[in-house]
């Protein structure tokens, strides 16, 4: 055998390495596999609550600050409107049956026998007597049926201007030409024409009348009313001044005399002096 021969093995290469075969998991439970969604759907749900309660304080601290950039708003207080009448006096006639408030500085005279009361204004009109300027005069008086249908039917001495609803009485209302021209305001109730006149009246320029005895004339209107019958403030102002008060007092002085009656004439008379006693 020759000793340079060699003799070559074959080299066997080992054949693909496989990995040892694991053991199987055992499946994950129900409640396990159901664990993570829950507190995924917990965790979004809390970040939505935190986020809803962050936008409304968001909210909540911009409408603070806009209701303190606002002006502080003033307090409405009602202050009722004043009564232009305050301070007036109130005339009462027994006889007519009416009563009115009329301006303080207005003075008056009665008539029993013409059922009237004539006041003066102490406003000026632009008419004179002689060489006297003449105040408006104002007059209520109980009218006698006949003598309103003489002149009211007469149209060469009245012009009729309509009617107009003072305090819901309705007056009609007339021109009147007599010595002087005058302004009639006629009211008719209980079977009674109660006339209300301004004159000196210019029936070519009525708006000549001063706009403050227009306003004290609505004034008296608006207060108008008729007594009532069993009212026992139907009294009537002492010429002197004093109600005769002596003792042994008729019901008629009686009544005068009351607590009643001295704080009407108080109120309603000028001159008033007190009772004589």
């Amino acid at each position: 055998m020759d000793s340079s021969a060699v003799t070559t093995i074959p080299v066997v290469s080992p054949g693909p390495t496989f990995p040892s075969p694991q053991p199987a998991k055992p499946p994950l439970s129900p409640q396990k596999s159901i664990l993570p969604l829950l507190l995924t759907i917990l965790f979004l749900l809390t970040l939505a609550a935190i986020g809803a309660l962050a936008y409304q304080n968001y909210q909540l601290q911009q409408q603070i600050i806009t209701l303190q950039a606002l002006p502080t708003p003033t307090p409405q207080i009602f202050v009722p409107p004043a009564d232009p009448t305050t301070g007036w006096k109130t005339y009462s006639n027994l006889s007519s049956g009416i009563s009115f408030k009329y301006p303080a500085e207005w003075e008056f005279t009665e008539s029993e026998t013409l059922k009237s009361a004539t006041f003066d204004t102490k406003v000026p009109s632009s008419e004179t007597r002689g060489e006297q300027a003449i105040d408006y005069t104002f007059d209520s008086i109980l009218e006698d049926t006949r003598n309103y249908n003489d002149w009211v039917n007469n149209p060469g001495q009245t012009t009729a201007l309509g009617t107009e609803t003072i305090n819901n009485n309705l007056f009609e209302k007339f021109v009147v030409a007599d010595m002087y021209y005058s302004l009639n305001y006629i009211y008719k109730a209980n079977d009674k024409i109660i006339r209300f006149m301004v004159w000196p009246h210019n029936a070519q320029d009525p708006e000549k009348l001063p706009a403050s005895l227009k306003e004290s004339v609505y004034q008296i209107l608006s207060t108008f009313k008729f007594l009532d019958s069993n009212s026992n403030q139907n009294y009537t102002c002492p010429e002197n001044g004093l109600v005769d008060c002596m003792p042994i007092l008729d019901e008629a002085k009686q009544k005068a005399c009351s607590p009643e009656a001295m704080t009407w004439y108080e109120a309603n008379c000028p001159n008033f002096k007190g009772g004589a006693r």
